[in-house]
């Protein structure tokens, strides 16, 4: 699946466009930093059910966009454990440090909301993620108004630029 970043002129003006192999298009208007955290924890782990991975099965990004249409929907536990991988990187950005035991934070965040912790989540990956992640950003920061960062993604490999 393609995955383009397209950046707009204004605030929120910015678009996540998902074209699938069969031809297929979803997109909507984005939030840079979550979507590209996204991108770094489910193509660093390979995972195959969350966000990326559902788009590329099929969801619509719309669907994601509905407020509490998620809770509604019977989402796979993968890409309910992906989104507390993604909030403690997106706090990790915001407070501009790195916390020293990020698999144990998002372990502890899990249990607090009734969800098993993620199996797959292991430290070197917890790193490798973040450093894809804050490469992504940079990406993204170079991109000009009007112009996309296009990457690949593929469920269950690794994403490439």
């Amino acid at each position: 699946m393609v995955v383009r970043f397209v950046k707009g002129a204004g605030r929120g003006k910015d678009l996540l466009v998902c074209e699938r192999a069969g031809g297929s298009v979803t997109g909507s208007r984005f939030r840079a930093i979550h979507d590209l955290a996204h991108y770094a924890v489910e193509t660093t782990f390979g995972l195959r059910d969350a966000f990326y991975g559902l788009v590329e099965k099929g969801w619509d990004i719309d669907t994601f966009d509905t407020p509490g249409a998620v809770k509604a929907l019977d989402i796979p536990l993968e890409a309910g454990q992906t989104e507390f991988v993604v909030g403690l990187l997106e706090i990790e950005l915001l407070n501009g440090g790195a916390y020293e035991d990020f698999v144990g934070q998002v372990e502890a965040m899990c249990r607090q909301n009734g969800t098993e912790p993620p199996a797959w989540l292991t430290a070197d990956g917890a790193a490798a993620a973040r450093m894809r992640f804050r490469s992504l950003l940079d990406d993204w920061g170079r991109v000009a108004a009007g112009a996309a960062l296009e990457l690949e993604f593929a469920a269950g490999g690794a994403g490439t630029s």
